[in-house]
């Protein structure tokens, strides 16, 4: 598929404005052992991947699994929830579908929208990041370098005291100095030092994501600062609660902590 999420060589058998003059419908499938996004959409002759992940709401095709049930529109595009002050001429205009398409996709007989209405839009894509996000290509590993993973996230034994604990992200050890890279785009919202962390740096993403960089030997970004995915931050080191020169990274989604191994590419 193309970057925007559309299938490759696939043709339309049927011309678009034939198809959105039709009320959109929806069936159920269960997902099967091998199933695919893209295998999946192209089995029930979609173009775009990103349909059958907006409508079901999928925030990690990785946690794709056989037994799942998902729905399938009869045609490519998206959910769209009308809010206070929409019409239907605004939603026409900012996806680019003519009013009639609307009407009939929709089955509405008169062009008067409600607030958490909502509208099935032919044809529309997920934006470029939530299609990165969806795919696991958002965040990218934050060492380019050889390192090696010596703890996962999860349930551990403390190194320290080897006690019972909860590692909150993944060590990647690597040589004192190695760059450390933003995993994604975004602000910088802290660069400091803890007993825990040493020195360290936290970033905020879109879409509600938070990465976080641990025991750096030294710190490269400042508070404040865009950073673009790649750019270095810091150096790796081993301040802090640290047993040795590696990066301890975290990730955040809306406060809440999350497996960086099912984001990173």
């Amino acid at each position: 598929y193309t970057a925007d999420g559309t299938l490759v060589g696939e043709e339309a058998s049927v011309p678009l404005q034939t198809v959105f003059s039709q009320p959109v419908t929806f069936q159920t499938y269960k997902v099967q052992p091998g199933d695919t996004i893209s295998g999946i959409t192209k089995k029930f002759g979609l173009k775009n991947i990103s349909t059958l992940i907006a409508v079901n709401d999928i925030d990690n095709v990785r946690q794709l699994c056989a037994g799942q049930k998902l729905k399938i529109p009869s045609i490519d595009g998206l959910y769209y929830t009308v809010k206070p002050g929409n019409s239907l001429t605004g939603i026409s205009a900012k996806y680019n579908v003519t009013m009639e398409d609307l009407l009939d996709v929709n089955e509405l007989e008169a062009a008067e929208l409600k607030a958490g209405q909502q509208l099935f839009i032919p044809g529309a894509k997920l934006e470029s990041s939530a299609l990165q996000n969806a795919l696991g290509e958002l965040f990218k590993r934050p060492i380019a370098a050889k390192f090696r993973f010596t703890s996962m996230f999860g349930p551990r034994l403390d190194p320290f005291s080897g006690v019972k604990s909860y590692h909150t992200g993944i060590d990647m050890a690597c040589p004192q100095g190695t760059p450390i890279l933003a995993s994604s785009s975004g602000t910088v919202s802290f660069a400091g030092y803890s007993n825990i962390y040493g020195n360290y740096v936290i970033i905020r993403h879109s879409n509600g994501y938070q990465t976080l960089y641990a025991h750096m030997s030294k710190i490269l970004a400042k508070k404040g600062q865009w950073v673009s995915q790649g750019t270095r931050i810091g150096l790796v080191g081993s301040t802090g609660y640290s047993t040795g020169p590696h990066l301890h990274f975290t990730v955040y989604k809306n406060g809440q902590l999350v497996n960086p191994m099912t984001l990173i590419k």
